[in-house]
């Protein structure tokens, strides 16, 4: 008796689609037209995560150089750290997610809080730098110490909390329907 149609593991590590006498399609969906609109959509959120983190962490670095050392700045530069810390384990997160081949609605789902961490920090990041170049300093300085204070710790606990929670579940989600990450 031979194994029903699905996906399974060719021998090779790779994910292919057995119809049920001999293996076919290589890509793990058997529409392939939809697969690479769906990997484009999720490509554009992994690079908004890796460049949420990569600019969180040029604060990091940043914030020291920035101002004359004082225990307020203490504060930013915990507070950046927090971010970049947050900003790369979404990042992790989501390209672990791209790589078991979920639809792009169980994707968007299951980064929901990544996303909105990432977002939060572009923005900011975003605010910052145009009231530095229109020269209006006070507004930089009092944003950057009332968010870098108050986002980083809170980025940290929406990774831990909801962030890690919707990964799980969706990695749950990709081993339940045979749409597990690729081996080898």
């Amino acid at each position: 008796m031979s194994a029903p149609p699905g996906f399974y593991d060719d021998g090779t590590g790779r994910a292919r689609w057995w119809d049920g006498v001999s293996w076919t399609h290589t890509s793990p969906s058997p529409s392939g037209g939809k697969r690479r609109r769906a990997s484009r959509l999720q490509r554009l959120w992994i690079i908004l995560q890796w460049s949420a983190a990569a600019w969180a962490a040029y604060l990091l670095v940043a914030i020291p150089f920035s101002s004359p050392g004082g225990t307020e700045e203490i504060g930013q530069v915990v507070g950046a750290g927090a971010g970049a810390v947050a900003c790369l384990a979404g990042a992790f997160m989501a390209h672990g997610l791209f790589r078991t081949r979920l639809s792009n609605t169980e994707f968007i789902r299951a980064t929901t809080t990544v996303r909105v961490i990432a977002c939060t920090w572009l923005l900011f990041i975003g605010a910052v730098a145009l009231s530095v170049f229109a020269e209006v300093e006070e507004l930089a300085i009092v944003a950057e110490s009332l968010f870098l204070e108050l986002a980083g710790p809170a980025s940290i606990l929406a990774i831990i909390g909801p962030a890690y929670s919707e990964f799980v579940s969706a990695r749950a989600l990709a081993g339940a329907t045979g749409e597990g990450a690729r081996t080898g």
